[in-house]
């Protein structure tokens, strides 16, 4: 989804002849895609410089609370860098299944789904819970160093109690 908006912004880009290098800069300097549309709209439209940077400065003032919300949460060492891994392969996973990017049919590809991720097989519950294995490990010499070795898998279906029938997720 991402490649197919910056293919777009570069079409936008080059339709509006905006030479390769500022469209490329402006990946590397502005937010996000939607200040880069402002910016290509008021250079095409001759927009003085002020108005120019006052309206990208806007566009991408709606994501200053959202990135500060979610900084202290994304540095917390209880959300390890994984977490986001997997959430992302589990979205491109459904979104392959579905054959589409359109959300309710991702969401619906979403049900059932099996694959095997960064962490070992996991599924997509009824109730849209991930289900993924747990593992116990002993710390155990590695070299010069410390590492795990895995005494025992447990399979995600073992480890939680199946949903309320009088859910309606």
């Amino acid at each position: 989804m991402l490649v197919a908006g910056y293919l777009g912004f570069g079409a936008l880009a080059a339709a509006h002849d905006i030479p390769l290098a500022v469209a490329v800069a402006s990946t590397a300097v502005l937010w996000a895609l939607p200040a880069q549309i402002v910016f290509v709209e008021m250079q095409s439209l001759g927009a003085p410089l002020a108005a120019l940077v006052l309206a990208v400065m806007l566009s991408s003032a709606r994501f200053l609370p959202m990135t500060v919300m979610l900084m202290p949460e994304m540095r917390d060492e209880r959300h390890r860098a994984w977490k986001y891994y997997l959430a992302a392969q589990l979205l491109f996973e459904a979104v392959q299944k579905a054959g589409s990017v359109d959300p309710q049919k991702v969401k619906a590809a979403m049900a059932g789904l099996r694959f095997d991720s960064i962490v070992g097989p996991v599924s997509v519950g009824r109730d849209h819970q991930l289900v993924r294995p747990a593992y116990v490990a002993k710390v155990v010499k590695q070299g010069s160093g410390l590492g795990f070795e895995v005494v025992k898998t447990v399979p995600g279906e073992e480890l939680r109690p199946q949903p309320s029938p009088d859910c309606k997720l």
